[in-house]
């Protein structure tokens, strides 16, 4: 407990020491008691005693009127409402309990992160289950002097780990702009903002896979290869939705090991016949 803390439990104490209420009590309605204890709690480490003794103030105020309005919802409210919304608070209490306890057993006994093999046979069986909302390119680029362009276009087409290592060397050495990066996807409509293609430059014309463009850009020759693109409606590619798809199998992993563990305490309850029923 702080400084300030004691200081202000000392108050507390002295004022309310010779009241009717009795010790520890700051605050009373009817049967309904609000201890020093309780009110401590929600003051602030660290603040000025003018502060403490103003939320001190304030959480008794509305500490009494809510058992004031509490009490009087019992006249106010029909008893089915009341029975429903105790329903309702039952029914809350037991999710967030559950809750808490799945999440127990998820960190005891954490499932496995699907391996890439199974990501992929999983992506074989169900090639629709990622729809792609708007056309989606896989790019990669260089923005290249002319005297470069050759040996960027040779590499960029290789595409080898080598080629792109050499061509990431030449682009740093040089100062060039570029995306060599493999598995890179964006909409269409992000590929024109940080290309040089213009707003009205037709899809078609460039949607086409392991193609490179030249575009001209001022001094410099900009390189684009489209490696991969899926249109609007259509499945999204493996390397597009791999992330996701590890997330699918993962959530089915959790829930399958939470369902087990539901039904192992159900049988556990059967069998030591804590179970009855009808």
């Amino acid at each position: 407990m702080s400084k300030k803390h004691i200081f202000f439990y000392l108050f507390l104490v002295f004022i309310f020491a010779c009241n009717s209420m009795g010790e520890n009590v700051v605050a009373k309605y009817k049967d309904y008691e609000l201890t020093t204890t309780e009110l401590i709690g929600v003051i602030p480490p660290e603040i000025s005693k003018e502060d403490s003794a103003r939320i001190a103030d304030g959480y008794i105020k509305n500490w009494l009127k809510e058992k004031v309005l509490m009490e009087n919802s019992q006249d106010i409210l029909s008893n089915d409402k009341l029975l429903m919304i105790e329903a309702k608070v039952q029914d809350y209490k037991n999710e967030l309990i559950l809750n808490e306890l799945e999440e127990e057993w998820l960190e005891e006994n954490p499932p496995e992160e699907p391996t890439d093999e199974e990501v992929k046979a999983f992506y074989d069986k169900n090639p629709n289950i990622i729809p792609v909302n708007n056309t989606i390119v896989e790019y990669q680029f260089i923005n290249s002097d002319k005297e470069d362009l050759y040996k960027s276009r040779e590499l960029l087409k290789k595409n080898t780990p080598e080629a792109l290592e050499e061509l990431s060397k030449l682009a740093k050495e040089k100062k060039y702009t570029n995306q060599l990066k493999k598995n890179q996807w964006v909409e269409w409509d992000d590929l024109v903002s940080i290309t040089p293609l213009s707003d009205n430059s037709p899809q078609s014309l460039y949607l086409v896979k392991n193609k490179m463009f030249e575009i001209k850009n001022k001094d410099k020759i900009f390189l684009l290869k489209v490696v991969d693109y899926a249109k609007k409606g259509e499945a999204a590619p493996l390397s597009y939705s791999k992330k996701a798809l590890k997330s699918i199998l993962l959530n089915k992993r959790k829930l399958n090991l939470l369902s087990q563990k539901k039904e192992d305490l159900y049988q556990k309850a059967i069998y030591e016949n804590e179970i009855q029923r009808k």
